[in-house]
Formats: C-alpha cells, sequence, structure tokens
C-alpha cells in the first residue's frame, strides 16, 4: 500500500493518511466479507478476499511503474502476481483488473501500447487460471454467482442502513465530484462511477456479487478524502494546534475535518480493543459496554462431544468452524466449494429440515440422505441481528417445539446450554 500511493500520488506522505483512512474512516460494521476496516481485519485477515485485496496494492504499484517508465520487469512481475490475485478470489481480483485497467488508460504516455498489453494480460491471467490444475476454476466461478440460496440474503448490502455503515467514507462524495471537474487523479474518479454503476445496475438486473461493490466505492471514497486530507495536513500536530489557536472562518472546515478524522480513529479503536479485551460497545439506545462472549468457547464445550466419524446436521454458519475445531463432518457448507458439488441442495435439505412444517418422516429422510449421526440446534441463530439477518438464519433456521419434540423421538440430548443443544441420534431405519 504504501508503495502504491507513494508511486500514484507522487508523494510519500499521502501514504499514512491512505492507511488512516483505509482502516478507521467507517461507521458501523458491516460484518460481511471484503469490509477492510482496522477492527473486522482482526477476524478477516486470514480471508481469500483480505489477501488478494491487500496484495492488489503490489500488483497495481508494479503496473504503475511499468505504465509511468517502461519496464517490462515489472509488467511481467504484474502479470504473475495478477493470476494469483484473480484465482485466489475471482471477485476481488475482478476489482483487481478493473484498477489495472484505469491506471493503463489514465497513466503513461503510450497508452494505446499499454492497453494492447493490459488486454493481453487479461487473455494470459484468465487462461492461467482456468488451467490452474487445483480445482476446477470456471466450475466455481459460475457455482459461486449462480446460487439459489444467496440471492435472497445479497440485499443485505442494499439497505439503507449501508448509509450509516459507510459512515464518514460518504464525506468523499464532493471530493470526487471535485477530482472529476478538476480532471485530477482519474483513476479515482472514474474508479468511483464504474463501481457505483455496476452496484447500481446489478440491484436492477439482480446479479450476484454486484453487491459487494460497495466496499469498492467506498475504496475510491477513502482514496479521495486522504488526497484531500493530506492537503489539509491534518495529522499534523502543528496543524492541529494553529487551527484551534487560530481558529476563524477560514480553518474551521479544517477543525470539522480533524474532527471526524479522530474520531473514526477513536471509534474503531475503542470498538476493536474493547472486543478483544472481552468486551463490546453498542451505541443503541446510548453508548453501552456489555461482556463480549466469544463465539469459540461453545466449540471447545462440544470438541469431546463429538469425534472425526460424526456426521453434524446444523445451519451452515454455525456448523461453518466445527471441523476444523472438532473433527466432525458437517451436512450443509456456509460458503461453496468445488469440492462439495451439491452444497445449494445441502443448505436447502437443511432449511427444508428446520421448517415447522416439515413431518418427521422427511426430516428422517434428510438425516438418512446424508448419514447424519448428530444435530446441533444454535438458539443464537434465531436473534434477530447483522450476522443472522445477512443470511436469513433468523428465518430460515428457526427452533420450535414440534423440531425439539421430533429431535426428542429420534434422538437424546448429550450436551445442553444457554445457545447450544445437541442431539446423538439413534439410528434411522
Amino acid at each position: 500500500m504504501y508503495l502504491w500511493s507513494k508511486e500514484y500520488f507522487r508523494d510519500r506522505e499521502v501514504s499514512l493518511y491512505v492507511l488512516v483512512a483505509l482502516l478507521f474512516l467507517w461507521g458501523k460494521p458491516f460484518n460481511y466479507s471484503n469490509e477492510y476496516n482496522i477492527r473486522f481485519l482482526a477476524y478477516t485477515l486470514f480471508y481469500p478476499s483480505t489477501v488478494t485485496f491487500s496484495l492488489s496494492f503490489l500488483g497495481l504499484y508494479l503496473l504503475l511503474r511499468y505504465v509511468r517508465y517502461e519496464t517490462m520487469r515489472e509488467y511481467f512481475l504484474y502479470v504473475f502476481l495478477g493470476t494469483f490475485i484473480f484465482s485466489t478470489h475471482p471477485l476481488t481480483g475482478s476489482f483487481f483488473l478493473l484498477c489495472a485497467f484505469l491506471l493503463t488508460v489514465t497513466e503513461g504516455e503510450r497508452r494505446i501500447k499499454h492497453l494492447t498489453l493490459n488486454v493481453l494480460s487479461l487473455f494470459i491471467i484468465g487462461l492461467l487460471s482456468v488451467l490452474w490444475p487445483y480445482y476446477p476454476f470456471m466450475d466455481a466461478v459460475i457455482k459461486s454467482t449462480d446460487t439459489s440460496w444467496y440471492f435472497p440474503i445479497r440485499m443485505y448490502l442494499y439497505d439503507v442502513q449501508s448509509i450509516y455503515k459507510m459512515g464518514p467514507a460518504l464525506l468523499g462524495l464532493p471530493i470526487v465530484l471535485l477530482l472529476l471537474i478538476r480532471r485530477e487523479y482519474p483513476f479515482i474518479s472514474l474508479g468511483f462511477l464504474l463501481c457505483s454503476f455496476v452496484y447500481i445496475s446489478s440491484y436492477f438486473l439482480n446479479v450476484g456479487l454486484g453487491e459487494r461493490c460497495i466496499f469498492f466505492i467506498m475504496f475510491f471514497l477513502h482514496l479521495s478524502l486522504a488526497w484531500y486530507f493530506s492537503t489539509l495536513c491534518l495529522l499534523s500536530p502543528r496543524k492541529i494546534r494553529d487551527t484551534i489557536t487560530n481558529l476563524s472562518k477560514k480553518n474551521v472546515h479544517i477543525l470539522f475535518f480533524i474532527i471526524i478524522l479522530m474520531a473514526g480513529i477513536f471509534y474503531q479503536v475503542i470498538r476493536l480493543g474493547s472486543e478483544q479485551a472481552g468486551y463490546t460497545i453498542s451505541f443503541n439506545p446510548k453508548p453501552t459496554f456489555y461482556k463480549y462472549k466469544n463465539p469459540l468457547d461453545n466449540y471447545t464445550l462440544l470438541k469431546d462431544k463429538v469425534k472425526e466419524s460424526d456426521i453434524v446436521m446444523t445451519d451452515p454458519l454455525t456448523g461453518w468452524l466445527l471441523p476444523g475445531l472438532t473433527g466432525a463432518k458437517i451436512v450443509a457448507l456456509y460458503h461453496d466449494n468445488p469440492f462439495v458439488l451439491d452444497n445449494s441442495q445441502r443448505v436447502n435439505d437443511a432449511i427444508t429440515f428446520y421448517e415447522s412444517a416439515t413431518p418427521l418422516h422427511k426430516r428422517e429422510m434428510i438425516l438418512k440422505k446424508y448419514h447424519a449421526t448428530h444435530v446441533l440446534l444454535n438458539f443464537d441463530r434465531m436473534k434477530e441481528n447483522d450476522v443472522n439477518r445477512i443470511n436469513n438464519y433468523y428465518k430460515d433456521f428457526r427452533i420450535d417445539l414440534r423440531l425439539l419434540d421430533d429431535l426428542k423421538k429420534i434422538g437424546e440430548i448429550i450436551f445442553k446450554n444457554d445457545g447450544l443443544t445437541l442431539f446423538e441420534l439413534r439410528h434411522i431405519s
């Protein structure tokens, strides 16, 4: 990030502002993949989307060096790294390739030549990704964009609350407009417009994964704020002191942005620090600290209740970490996997299993189909919070008395606490 921002803005001082803007200028958490504020990175630093987003800065730096200085070594390194980025996470990789295209057509002098080589690199990156022997790349891409259970939940990122979650980043809107009018840093203004177009058109055309462009829109808003804040020297202690001691109509806007910047840093640091210390904070209806419950604690309690040969029926999100922490297998995956070709059917069967109207014999058929040995009920899934709203889990995986009665007929409770109930199933004929 430092190398790219220093090269793009031709000013090493801007790099610090880019880092601060990306990590701290957010509102309420989205709790969604591709979110990159510092609080959420504490949980998702290992995500493929996060890894590819981070590597994208290096790839764009290499491309920018080629475009500006005609160094073929950087071009070949860009193609090599671009292949890794795109095949690791195609969605974030597509954003990376879009940024590469924008840099190609807005930077340097020999743009026809650079555009030709950019198109060639797209062909090479696409071909190498398709030929990747580890898994069928195209099947994975198609299945991730054409998943029936995913479409109802994608509207989460079109919710009006996204405005509050973007928070201070929205202050970048007039700055993007200013850059567009001045024709300065067209990479930022054109990138914002293109990602906004994809985000809006995906809503009307119901195109899967287009809603994730809200984070790419924020990326360009953050870049615009970083540039503007650097021109105001908002992170300079001397500038802050002079603004406060000589406050007037001419510099009151500087004080406003200083307050916004410090508030963003404070909010993210307090939220991250309190959660890591075992507490979290809620601002609705008023600021309140309360004990943070680590979701891994329940998995630790289950570790001795199931073994590697067991197969557990549960909602996909609860089951997501179960294999890694207990060794047991699960019926349905939270994310589609190219090695599990029928995961969409598995998720739909899990939803059917939980439905109140499903008769006992149908539940037994589903359990028998997947050779399930246990059923794990997570009562926290019924809470209408952000996590469960993202996945519609508070609707699709409700636990009612009829489900509990049916499970008592075919199994027995071997573990129970405030949130979880684990049934061991008897033999299902």
